[in-house]
């Protein structure tokens, strides 16, 4: 029989995998990938201009994933790369007009619906979630890191 610890696991679970295929219902209503639709996201998340590498970083996704995103991206016209003025190395993620059209659809009613779920939530509410979300995904990193250390 499953103690409260367990039901309370696997409702938190279940909750993390009905997220996920809600953003994976949008990505695929648009027939872009579940990467894609985060780099959408990450790009409207921010107002600055972004690189590959910034966003890989900023989404924990690999660099590899979001470079093939990337070029399927450029390839349907969605975005274009631009050289940075400072940095010729590194080129710019800038969403194409079709690339706007399409994050308004995807990555904007995204970040809108998350932050009105959020704002549902009171002040001390919304300081408690994100405090105990932070604990909880710094104390899942400290496990890993102890267990990469074993090896």
């Amino acid at each position: 029989m499953k103690d409260e610890k367990d039901l309370q696991y696997a409702s938190l679970n279940q909750m993390y995998n009905e997220l996920d295929e809600m953003y994976h219902a949008v990505a695929v209503a648009h027939k872009i990938s579940d990467c894609a639709l985060w780099i959408l996201y990450c790009v409207r998340e921010t107002s600055a201009p972004l690189t590959q590498s910034e966003i890989a970083d900023a989404m924990f996704i690999n660099r590899q994933s979001v470079n093939s995103a990337l070029r399927k991206m450029e390839e349907e016209g969605y975005i274009v790369l631009r050289t940075k003025e400072d940095n010729r190395k590194n080129k710019c993620i800038l969403l194409t007009e079709k690339g706007e059209r399409l994050a308004s659809v995807t990555a904007d009613l995204i970040l809108r619906n998350e932050r009105a779920a959020f704002e549902r939530f009171e002040k001390g509410e919304r300081a408690a979630f994100v405090a105990l979300n932070r604990r909880y995904v710094d104390a899942v990193k400290e496990l890993f890191k102890q267990e990469r250390g074993k090896g």
